[in-house]
């Protein structure tokens, strides 16, 4: 695993229907994007990101200025996630593991 990203998205026009559909399948389609859920509220979208490592050039802001550039988005939110838990967690897998050597 990489690092994780989420965007949250406004659209610029309400859609509804086979619109709001094409939309969340354009979005899915991006390299990076992992799920695309549709939100209640003010915005329309929250946009998962799995970027792998191995793929060093795919960012949450290189997700994030692509989707801006998308006639459809009005607003757009990112947040980053922190992998320090995910590293504790991997790191005291290890030790368990050297451990039962």
């Amino acid at each position: 695993m990489g690092s994780r990203g989420y965007l949250i998205v406004k659209l610029r026009q309400h859609a509804e229907g086979d619109r709001l559909w094409e939309i969340k399948k354009q979005y899915e389609s991006l390299d990076g994007v992992e799920f695309v859920d549709r939100v209640i509220g003010a915005y329309d979208f929250l946009l998962t990101l799995d970027l792998p490592f191995s793929k060093k050039q795919l960012t949450v802001e290189s997700v994030l200025d692509t989707i801006k550039k998308d006639e459809n988005c009005a607003e757009i939110i990112s947040l980053k996630s922190d992998s320090t838990f995910g590293r504790h967690e991997e790191v005291k897998d290890l030790k368990i593991l050297k451990e039962l050597r």
